[in-house]
């Protein structure tokens, strides 16, 4: 009978936990589709903030001090040294938005950013920290010491 193979594989899918239909691993974060509107508040807000006064240490062109890297949404993701940078489940109780508000790091060491500033990166995270993937570097090889 045909019909018994249909049936199965529509009981097969209607069971099946939807990650496992998509490839993914279950704890696996799928990947982040950037809007037209996310592109551009990264591009027009929060990339110029991250060069003037976060690239220096955490670029593609530094050493990456604490072994974070901002160039990246993954490597964000995983954060460095103190764990991870970003929370999507908690983003205003990530570490990075702790740090910009002075809280646990003070990050920028140099000075606390503007308010305004302040603002635009804890929205950038509170949106799941959208990078159009023409703006991610490549993390830079970092040699050890």
């Amino acid at each position: 009978m045909v019909k018994r193979p249909i049936f199965l594989l529509f009981a097969w899918l209607a069971f099946t936990p939807p990650c496992w239909v998509r490839g993914l691993a279950a704890d696996e974060e799928p990947a982040k589709k950037i809007s037209a509107e996310d592109a551009k508040f990264y591009s027009e807000k929060v990339a110029p903030i991250l060069a003037k006064h976060c690239f220096s240490c955490h670029g593609p062109d530094s050493e990456l001090k604490g072994g974070l890297f901002l160039g990246a949404r993954d490597a964000i993701l995983e954060g460095g040294e103190s764990g991870a940078a970003i929370d999507l489940d908690d983003p205003r109780g990530s570490l990075l938005v702790d740090a910009i508000n002075y809280e646990t790091y003070e990050m920028p060491p140099e000075e606390k950013l503007p308010e305004e500033q302040i603002k635009v990166l804890t929205k950038w995270v509170e949106l799941g920290i959208p990078i159009p993937a023409d703006a991610e570097s490549e993390r830079p090889i970092v040699k050890k010491q």
